[in-house]
């Protein structure tokens, strides 16, 4: 039963992260994914990725008003305000570091959510990037 759960799960919080992902990188000028290209390889639950000359602490302040909980940075730096020596060994320049945000997927992530999210994720950046 929970090996059933699981992949029913899995199938489920991946087609919401690809819908998420797709919205981002048409949509929201200057963004680009973090990490593996193929999503088969890359953690079905999570995106990192970057939006270029952007404030990530202000971003997710933003985000947070509206009940969207993020991390900055890379897994390996959460906490830390400098920009992750993860991602710059992934070649990511400062000016797309800075501006990164790690989106983490449930179970219980719905639709409705995803759809919140990425009218309030595409306005939060228009504001970030105005006063960045």
């Amino acid at each position: 039963l929970y090996a059933q759960d699981r992949e029913k799960d899995k199938a489920h919080i991946s087609a919401l992260r690809e819908s998420l992902l797709k919205f981002i990188l048409s949509e929201i000028p200057h963004a680009r994914l973090n990490g593996r290209e193929n999503l088969q390889e890359a953690a079905y639950n999570i995106i990192n990725v970057s939006f270029k000359n952007t404030d990530n602490e202000l971003l997710a302040m933003l985000l947070d008003r509206e009940g969207f909980a993020v991390s900055t940075g890379s897994a390996c730096s959460s906490g830390k305000v400098k920009v992750s020596r993860i991602l710059r060994a992934c070649g990511i320049s400062d000016e797309w570091a800075r501006g990164t945000l790690r989106i983490s997927l449930g179970r219980m992530t719905n639709s409705e959510e995803i759809e919140r999210f990425k009218d309030v994720l595409l306005q939060s950046v228009k504001k970030v990037r105005k006063v960045s």
